[in-house]
């Protein structure tokens, strides 16, 4: 989904659809930058694995790639979001089998969000 969809989405069907401002990158607490697939890619044939995560949802990891950050303001405070495309668990089985060092798993894109 591209960010002038999920523009019109919200629009379209929140009731009060306050504007987003996104941005493509993320400074983490341990000095890392997190990036997305926002700027990535139109900016270059050489894709940056650093807009993939790992994240924690649910009581599960999973991996996720980022498809832009943005601010909204909910109850009068100031939040931060990531809009993310999860990754499924393919073969947990293999996971197990390799002492949780082979993680293999499917991208779905937009269907995913």
């Amino acid at each position: 989904m591209h960010t002038v969809e999920v523009n019109n989405h919200i629009t379209n069907n929140v009731p009060f659809a306050p504007p987003i401002t996104r941005w493509a990158r993320l400074c983490l607490t341990n000095g890392q930058v997190a990036r997305s697939a926002w700027k990535e890619n139109g900016m270059s044939k050489q894709l940056r694995m650093a807009r993939n995560m790992k994240i924690f949802i649910d009581g599960h990891t999973s991996i996720a790639e980022i498809y832009f950050y943005f601010n909204m303001t909910i109850h009068n405070q100031e939040k931060t979001f990531t809009l993310v495309s999860e990754f499924d668990r393919r073969h947990p089985e293999l996971l197990e089998w390799s002492f949780q060092t082979v993680f293999t798993c499917c991208h779905h894109g937009d269907k995913s969000l």
